[in-house]
């Protein structure tokens, strides 16, 4: 058996502590960055204990894409925040060594190979991130409800989404291109700091609103007579992807029983016993979440055996690590709402 979980499970018991250590190595070896952040050894051992975080799931699940594409961005947001790119490689450079001096050799050897992808992104141009920028009808619409919506005008934005769906837009176009959209460059502009928290929370609470409210006006195909249970397992708190799969698969026909975020694996099990669960689809947002995620398509597969109904796994991950999906052992992936719509429809086995 590979040795990456037991890395990974490691590095993840050990966080606090080794991102202690490497914090301390960093500001033993380069004072001067210390003395930039206030309350900076606190500040850089939390900073440290997250990318170990992010670094086990990489390990575990063989997939050193996503250690790279985290560490690419974390570059990103230390540039537009002025944070010299350098303070950020000699971080990486602390807790490599960290990890090579806490481990057996072999173990350390491979946990290197892993944090050397991190380092190397480290040496590239920032990342340019997608963002939502005018020039088509849908991107121009998705502006104006995230306006509205930051705004704290919940009324206005959700009124906007009811007019352009009376007037003719299909539920999934605002869905994915709107709602959708608009959801993903306010978490953008949060990392960036472009946004304070209260307004990001505010843009989200406000999709949170006007998706149910656009499902009820939208209209449903007869019930296809499958069901399909739509959630974020433990660890993964996020759901507006979710929440807007579940109102689709409603309107396409399924019974669909969204269970929200954060939900724990035996809760997860129990529900599809509960409701005859033809299918799961279940989504990761980040590395983080794949531990949680694994762990929760191997239970179902040890408890229902035969039963288990067909996962389906989406998120932005999934197009970091190519085969990703097929090792934590899901039966598909889907890369967006359409894809999600019409492959979990082929899993649920709908006629």
């Amino acid at each position: 058996m590979t040795r990456g979980p037991f890395i990974a499970e490691a590095l993840r018991l050990g966080a606090r502590g080794l991102g202690a250590d490497a914090a301390n190595t960093l500001l033993e070896d380069h004072p001067e960055i210390g003395e930039r952040f206030d309350d900076g050894f606190s500040r850089w051992q939390d900073f440290l204990a997250q990318r170990l975080r992010e670094l086990a799931p990489a390990i575990e699940f063989d997939a050193p894409q996503l250690f790279a594409h985290d560490a690419a961005w974390v570059l990103t947001t230390f540039d537009v925040r002025g944070v010299p790119r350098q303070d950020l490689i000699h971080a990486y450079e602390a807790l490599r060594e960290t990890i090579a001096g806490s481990l057996s050799p072999e173990d350390a050897s491979a946990a290197s190979r892993t944090m050397d992808l991190g380092v190397a992104a480290l040496h590239e141009p920032p990342k340019q991130i997608e963002r939502l920028t005018p020039g088509s009808p849908e991107a121009d619409l998705a502006i104006r409800y995230l306006e509205r919506a930051i705004a704290g005008d919940r009324r206005g934005a959700i009124s906007l989404i009811c007019e352009t769906h009376d007037a003719g837009t299909p539920p999934l176009a605002l869905y994915a291109d709107v709602l959708i959209s608009a959801q993903r460059e306010v978490g953008v502009m949060w990392h960036l700091g472009e946004v304070s928290v209260p307004e990001e929370h505010a843009a989200t609470d406000t999709t949170r609103s006007a998706m149910p409210v656009l499902a009820h006006r939208a209209d449903h195909e007869p019930h296809n007579g499958k069901t399909v249970l739509v959630a974020s397992t433990e660890g993964d708190t996020h759901d507006i992807g979710i929440r807007a799969l579940a109102d689709l698969l409603t309107l396409r026909g399924f019974r669909s029983v969204c269970l929200g975020a954060n939900v724990p694996a035996e809760d997860l099990a129990q529900a599809c016993e509960d409701f005859g669960a033809d299918a799961v689809a279940l989504s990761a947002t980040m590395s983080t979440h794949l531990p949680g995620l694994a762990g929760a398509i191997e239970l179902l597969t040890t408890r229902l055996g035969e039963r288990r109904p067909r996962v389906l796994v989406g998120g932005p991950i999934f197009q970091i690590a190519p085969g990703l999906a097929k090792r934590i052992g899901a039966d598909g992936e889907a890369a967006t709402l359409s894809e999600a719509l019409d492959r979990a429809e082929a899993l649920a086995g709908a006629p």
